[in-house]
């Protein structure tokens, strides 16, 4: 067999071992990986990928100065630069997205969250080329790429102003992905960790009916909070509107939750309520 091919065949094994997908880990892979090469080299290369295994892509990023890294990638093109940021712990891609500048922050945003699927072998090959850049080791392990949630998760560790620039730039270009993107950001439980200052502005803003909507999927602590901010009187009209209401499609409820979710996020753009991330004003004391 000639050596190119055989190498292609052991990489594809390697990387199927690493995934724990088809048969590469099984016994019988294992026997014939020991026919092939040996038992000391076929023992020694599956220690080796057993424990390369466990490594995550670009954590070698985590010790380089976030400047450094930035530098390095502004001479990528946006696509790659989001798939190396998908790789990254949130609050990691967070800080290096904000030393990038405005116009590329808001491209590699929307790459994010219209990103597909992407392979491994492509991931190892970034990942190889930035390594050589900044020759560190490389470190890997196989993570989900793209998505709003994955905006999401990046901006929810981002300072309240860097959120405010990406979401104005990327509104004009791309507004869909912005609602999906604020959506993923706050759902109506996390209302429940709100004060109850915070709460009595939204509930002045909210119509009680569809309110008693929202509760019906909602977990004790957010009712309490809901119920002990409203007056005595106000607080048993609306329970008893949500046992008057019966069974409600889920959708239904998912929607009265969003809209109030899209309430809250409109009083805390207007300074009257904070949701709880800081870099944007002044702290509440």
């Amino acid at each position: 067999m000639p050596k190119a091919i055989r190498d292609e065949v052991l990489q594809d094994f390697i990387d199927q071992f690493r995934s724990g997908g088809g048969m590469a880990d099984s016994p019988s892979a294992r026997s014939f990986l020991r026919q092939a090469l040996g038992s000391d080299k076929a023992n020694d290369l599956l220690n080796n990928v057993q424990t390369d295994g466990k490594r995550e892509h670009f954590d070698f990023l985590d010790k380089i100065d976030t400047a450094q890294v930035a530098s390095a990638l502004r001479l990528e093109q946006p696509q790659t630069i989001a798939l190396i940021l998908t790789q990254l712990k949130p609050a990691r891609a967070a800080e290096i997205l904000d030393a990038l500048n405005l116009d590329l922050q808001s491209q590699i945003v929307e790459k994010i969250g219209t990103m597909g699927r992407v392979g491994p072998t492509a991931v190892r090959r970034v990942e190889a080329t930035l390594q050589k850049k900044l020759t560190l080791n490389v470190k890997e392990k196989p993570k989900p790429t793209g998505g709003a949630k994955t905006v999401a998760d990046i901006l929810n560790h981002a300072k309240k102003d860097l959120e405010r620039r990406v979401f104005e730039n990327l509104g004009s270009t791309n507004a869909e992905l912005v609602e999906e993107v604020k959506r993923q950001m706050l759902v109506f439980e996390d209302l429940a960790k709100l004060t109850d200052q915070a709460m009595q502005q939204i509930l002045r803003e909210v119509d009680m009916a569809m309110m008693s909507i929202a509760l019906k999927g909602a977990s004790e602590g957010m009712r309490s909070l809901v119920f002990k901010n409203l007056s005595s009187r106000a607080a048993e009209r609306l329970k008893e509107e949500i046992e008057l209401l019966g069974p409600k499609p889920k959708s239904e409820v998912k929607s009265a939750q969003e809209k109030i979710v899209a309430v809250a996020r409109k009083l805390e753009e207007d300074g009257k309520i904070s949701l709880g991330k800081g870099g944007g004003g002044d702290e509440f004391i």
